[in-house]
């Protein structure tokens, strides 16, 4: 049984009351965490890029550093932005306001009209632009799912150049080939791989030790493989089933991924896209992503996972997982969701008019 003492709410969710402080408390990303600590000691820091598929660390690698550099100025001198959460209305609009100064205004940028994108000059701008007030002279900025900005990267390498001084920026993607060159030129890379399944093993046993729970390699192996390494959202899992009152064991697992995953828009997807109604498998696809926040990779993942379990012949399936494989392979260098979301749609579409088995 299961008990909570704490009074605050967030220290009895397990994710966060084991997540990693500093670095020495991450587990595995032993290079990595060599590296960071190297340029800690240096205080020497340059623009970093952390490279790794979702859920592999990134974050956590990211805030552990800036808070092992930072000290006790962390508050006020680490900014986060992701730029997965899209502009608010109001945001939007503001942006448009502030981006030409009144001719009635005395100074030379009276009258001029600024091109920043909206992003970049609503929630990166008003955070890098502020004077660093702390020991080292700089702030620590962290982006996370870079990649996104697409062509507004253009203007963040400009920013980058304007404000290096006064701010480092610590950059996180899934999609390094969706990084523009100018970018990549200007960061320290390092490639973020998944835990390892035995230091996975490890830690999550390591943790139902501490809060009186108890894991079998079984369980273990099928929550590396739904959770594909992240801990966090396997102490997340966890915790769901055992509130529940549920056993810990790979069928309970499953049991609960369908009902706290709803994959239904991804089957309705499938029959839009296989009837060739591109505009309403578009729209679909764009409820799908802003409500989940998928990426399109993370989309034709679970489309791929789907289709595996679809109700028709084994022969049919292939084709499309085949199809789906193709798009995904060709769409990591591109920057827009749209020409490759057409292509699937039509692929899928073709498959039946082809009468393909």
């Amino acid at each position: 049984m299961v008990s909570f003492s704490n009074n605050n709410p967030l220290e009895r969710i397990y994710s966060l009351k084991h997540e990693p402080r500093v670095l020495e408390e991450i587990a595995g990303h032993e290079e990595s965490k060599e590296r960071l600590e190297r340029l800690i000691s240096s205080r020497s820091v340059t623009h970093l890029l952390l490279a790794g598929p979702p859920g592999s660390g990134k974050l956590t690698l990211a805030k552990c550093f800036a808070r092992d550099l930072l000290g006790t100025e962390m508050k006020a001198a680490l900014g986060i932005v992701h730029v997965s959460n899209p502009l608010t209305s109001e945001e939007r609009k503001a942006a448009k306001r502030d981006s030409y100064v009144s001719k009635t205004r005395i100074g030379s940028k009276a009258g001029l009209k600024f091109t920043w994108p909206k992003f970049i000059q609503m929630r990166v701008k008003p955070f890098v632009e502020l004077k660093a007030m702390n020991a080292l002279g700089y702030k620590i900025l962290i982006v996370t799912d870079f990649h996104l900005l697409g062509n507004d990267q253009q203007g963040f390498r400009r920013l980058m150049e304007m404000y290096g001084r006064n701010c480092r920026f610590i950059l996180l993607t899934s999609q390094i080939s969706s990084i523009i060159d100018p970018i990549i030129s200007r960061c320290q890379i390092l490639l973020i791989s998944p835990v390892s399944k035995a230091r996975f093993y490890k830690e999550v046993k390591s943790i139902g030790n501490k809060e009186d729970f108890k894991v079998n390699y079984t369980f273990i192996n099928s929550l590396y493989h739904v959770t594909r390494g992240n801990i966090g959202l396997a102490l997340n899992y966890i915790q769901m089933m055992i509130l529940r009152g549920w056993e810990l064991t790979g069928d309970k697992l499953f049991q609960l991924l369908k009902k706290v995953v709803d994959t239904s828009g991804f089957t309705r997807f499938l029959e839009l896209a296989m009837n060739g109604k591109y505009l309403d498998a578009r729209n679909l696809y764009f409820s799908i992503k802003k409500e989940a926040g998928y990426t399109f990779t993370t989309f034709l993942e679970t489309l791929h996972e789907k289709a595996l379990h679809a109700p028709i012949s084994q022969s049919f399936k292939a084709h499309i997982v085949d199809t789906i494989a193709m798009i995904n392979a060709k769409s990591l260098p591109s920057s827009s969701d749209e020409p490759h979301l057409f292509q699937l749609v039509y692929a899928l579409g073709q498959l039946v008019a082809d009468g393909s088995p």
